[in-house]
């Protein structure tokens, strides 16, 4: 009963063997930082481009307005909002609603509430 698929069982072991040390040095490899710390900031929607001539921006909504961001306290001191990708507003004649990413400052600083906020720019004729 041993021999019975001798070949699948020693392959089985080896894989299991590999991952234990693959496991085993990745887990060592992960760097430990000072304690986690939370922080809510104001989401800060970027743009570029304006309106059409004869057009303005009439309001820009954000929702949700405030992002939670996790990192070390250090660094979250120096952190006072949160970008959004950049929303083009090249020659625009209507209302603008996108769904847009936000993105953290770093690569220290950890986006924790949705990462994705409702953008509204409401775009009007001049007067």
């Amino acid at each position: 009963m041993l021999r019975r698929n001798l070949g699948y069982k020693i392959l089985a072991l080896a894989l299991a063997i590999f991952l234990w040390f693959y496991v085993s040095v990745q887990q060592r490899q992960v760097p430990i930082r000072g304690a986690l710390s939370y922080a809510t900031v104001p989401v800060v929607l970027r743009s570029e481009g304006g309106p059409a001539p004869g057009y303005r921006i009439a309001g820009v909504t954000v929702s949700p307005p405030l992002a939670t961001i996790a990192g070390e306290e250090q660094r979250l001191r120096r952190v006072h909002h949160i970008d959004t990708l950049t929303v083009n507003l090249d020659r625009a004649t209507a209302d603008i609603h996108r769904v847009m990413v936000l993105v953290p400052p770093d690569d220290d600083v950890t986006t924790i509430s949705e990462p994705l906020v409702n953008v509204t720019i409401k775009i009007e004729p001049a007067r």
